[in-house]
């Protein structure tokens, strides 16, 4: 791969990299927020009749917040999967880089 060709790719990983992390970063605060909804709904449920329709209701809707809360942890470790995917391809690239480099300046570009 040429010097062009690998500073490209390394350039298209980094930008992948940035935004694997930002959804991450995306995920983490939206679990942050749901635990809080989930801890005010517990909260709000405390003083009903487990019998009252109110509290079925509560509950209903914090058993749907956890099931969201366990697709958010399904694609947290997705991103992260993928993202040290792609930090291993960076320093794939970055190797070829510097080889291109050493090519093109050292021995073999003579």
């Amino acid at each position: 791969m040429g010097l062009l060709t690998c500073q490209l790719m390394a350039e298209t990983l980094i930008n992948q990299r940035n935004d694997l992390e930002a959804n991450i970063e995306n995920i983490y605060s939206a679990k942050i927020r749901l635990a809080s909804t989930i801890n005010e709904l517990v909260n709000t449920g405390m003083d009903l009749d487990p019998d009252s329709a109110e509290y079925k209701l509560l509950e209903q809707r914090q058993k749907k917040l956890e099931l969201i809360d366990k697709q958010l942890d399904q694609s947290l470790k997705r991103y992260q999967t993928l993202l040290t995917a792609v930090e291993q391809r960076i320093e794939t690239e970055d190797k070829n880089l510097q080889k291109n480099i050493s090519y093109s300046f050292g021995k073999g570009g003579q």
